[in-house]
């Protein structure tokens, strides 16, 4: 941001030299006040619509972030529901496969008696 204030003192130098009576002197520095304060000061209305328009920047990426943080979370909602429901068929699997050990072992050891 740029927080210069651009004043051509060349150019008030010639307007007040062309400028003969005191009177019209000041009657031109007063001009060159009123154009500098328009042309190169925020005023209040500045001000105000610089904030808010910075105010709705700040809503709109907050609404963004909120977004993509919820996306993010549904996706990792999601691939937490894949994994656990993997493991639990692995599992099932695993408990299925010693219960047929279990009940195989069981018949061997009942023929060997």
């Amino acid at each position: 941001m740029n927080t210069e204030m651009h004043v051509n003192t060349l150019h008030i130098y010639e307007r007040l030299k062309k400028a003969k009576s005191f009177e019209a002197q000041a009657r031109e520095v007063a001009d060159i006040i009123g154009n500098l304060v328009t042309d190169q000061l925020a005023t209040k209305i500045d001000l105000k619509n610089t904030e808010l328009m910075l105010k709705n920047d700040l809503e709109k990426t907050k609404l963004e972030i909120k977004a993509e943080v919820e996306s993010k979370v549904e996706k990792a909602k999601l691939e937490l529901k894949a994994d656990i429901a993997q493991s639990k068929s692995e599992t099932i699997k695993w408990v299925a496969g010693l219960l047929l050990a279990q009940a195989g072992l069981i018949t061997a050891l009942g023929k060997l008696l």
